[in-house]
């Protein structure tokens, strides 16, 4: 569920050829404007079946031929992408470098976070404030700042609409 490292914009060239080649297994039904991957060849794309107005939902094209609806719109995404990267499971935490690996990427984490707050409403600041002074806990061979059912509290409570983690097919059969 915690994809926030395994993210690639792609440009706007990209796009355009994406669009002009549209893969020939992807439904023709479904408008979707890819906009971003992950290394393993998933998708995050805009998704204008859905629209609503202003709101374009956000899916990630999975592998298994489902897409998973993200976030009514970027800038849910964008705090979603955040939040889960605080998620127990985002850290592989191995005894081997006593937690060294961690904290260096959460460090980085944090830098990048500062970079945003600015376009965050200030609603959202304090929630991410509130995560990431949390100290890192260990579970297993994971670690994070915070739970996946905590993780989905904050889900409910701020991103929360009617088709959040929903799937669909988006290949052709």
């Amino acid at each position: 569920m915690c994809h926030a490292f395994d993210f690639e914009q792609i440009t706007i060239n990209q796009i355009d050829e994406f669009i002009e080649s549209k893969p020939d297994y992807w439904r023709e039904d479904l408008l979707l404007i890819p906009f971003a991957h992950t290394g393993s060849g998933e998708w995050y794309a805009f998704y204008y079946n859905m629209q609503d107005e202003e709101e374009v939902p956000i899916v990630l094209l999975q592998l298994m031929s489902s897409a998973l609806i993200m976030a009514k719109n970027l800038d849910d995404f964008i705090f979603r992408m955040i939040l889960e990267s605080a998620c127990i499971g985002f850290y592989n935490y191995t005894q081997d470098d006593n937690g060294e690996s961690e904290i260096k990427n959460r460090n980085s984490l944090i830098r990048m976070i500062q970079s945003h707050r600015k376009y965050l409403p200030i609603q959202r600041k304090l929630i991410i404030d509130e995560v990431f002074d949390k100290p890192l806990f260990y579970q297993n061979n994971d670690a994070g700042m915070i739970s996946e059912s905590e993780l989905n509290d904050f889900f409910n409570e701020t991103i929360a609409f009617k088709h959040l983690n929903y799937e669909f097919d988006y290949l052709i059969d």
